[in-house]
């Protein structure tokens, strides 16, 4: 009894410091100098011509996990772009919420102490069905989560 006592403390615990909004500090970019995967801070992506100009739109997302366990990916409308987003969200194609567009959501849950959200993957893999729930790694001061590292904002 006192170990699930304990398992079920660690989970609401966690479940507290996740909910609310993050945003990107660190995003994984392609290093064409090294040939690998490096981690670059935000601010520095944002001034390097060798990244791409999708990849630094991306950098912008907020991340923000609900008690409902769903987890949007929501980002600011530019000046420009408002018109368009009020005709899509009057089709209902997306939504907005506190003046952001809502572009996509994810299912999150803990399980066993660990963050994890639903990645959507689908398929199989040598026969074997894949699991879409992906752990959210924890890093000194925030997540990894797809090719970010996210913080609290």
């Amino acid at each position: 009894m006192q170990n699930i006592l304990k398992a079920l403390t660690l989970n609401i615990n966690i479940m507290k410091d996740l909910i609310g909004r993050w945003k990107i500090s660190e995003l994984k970019t392609f290093d064409a100098k090294t040939d690998k995967m490096i981690w670059i801070n935000v601010t520095e992506a944002m001034k390097n011509p060798d990244v791409d100009e999708d990849i630094k739109q991306s950098a912008s997302a907020i991340f923000e996990f609900g008690k409902d366990g769903k987890m949007d990916i929501m980002f600011e409308i530019p000046e420009d772009a408002k018109e368009e987003v009020d005709a899509a969200v009057a089709a209902g194609e997306c939504s907005l919420r506190d003046g952001l567009l809502v572009a996509e959501s994810f299912d999150w849950k803990i399980e066993n102490g660990k963050p994890m959200y639903d990645s959507k993957t689908e398929g199989e893999i040598l026969g074997e069905k894949v699991n879409p729930w992906v752990e959210l790694e924890e890093t000194p001061d925030g997540y990894e989560i797809m090719t970010f590292r996210i913080v609290k904002m």
